[in-house]
């Protein structure tokens, strides 16, 4: 990921790391940048963002969440929408929250931009219950 300063001539599809007030409106932090956007901010005289753009090696926040989340998933649990970077695990029916605490604390030594947080081991979930969350910082992540 390419992060700082970036010319408006250049930031078409980077992502805002900053919210942007302009005169009659305000684009927030996370925005991902349109032809539009770009125009807007050149009619208010905005002509740098600190932004951050992908490179071909980095997957999304919200991809990268929602990938480790599937393969988190057990039974009895399902995936929610991603946003912001998180992806949450729900439980699916009334049960017993059990897992690998190893895989989970390994999962967090992947990188410094994912973290893994569960309800302590033998909790008891009800059906719709957050059980996880996995979290990317950053507004993306090494695909490997």
């Amino acid at each position: 990921m390419l992060f700082g300063e970036i010319p408006l001539s250049d930031a078409e599809g980077s992502i805002l790391a900053h919210s942007v007030k302009m005169t009659n409106a305000i684009f927030k932090k996370g925005r991902v940048l349109s032809a539009s956007d770009i125009s807007a901010l050149e009619a208010d005289q905005i002509l740098t963002v600190i932004a951050a753009r992908l490179e071909a090696t980095d997957v999304s926040e919200d991809e990268a969440a929602r990938r480790i989340a599937a393969v988190l998933a057990g039974e009895g649990l399902r995936v929610g929408p991603a946003f912001t970077g998180r992806a949450n695990l729900i439980a699916d029916k009334l049960g017993l929250l059990t897992f690998e605490r190893d895989v989970i604390e390994r999962i967090n030594l992947v990188h410094e931009a994912l973290t893994v947080a569960t309800l302590p081991e033998f909790e008891l979930v009800e059906n719709g219950g957050l059980v996880a969350t996995i979290k990317v910082i950053p507004f993306a992540a090494p695909a490997s």
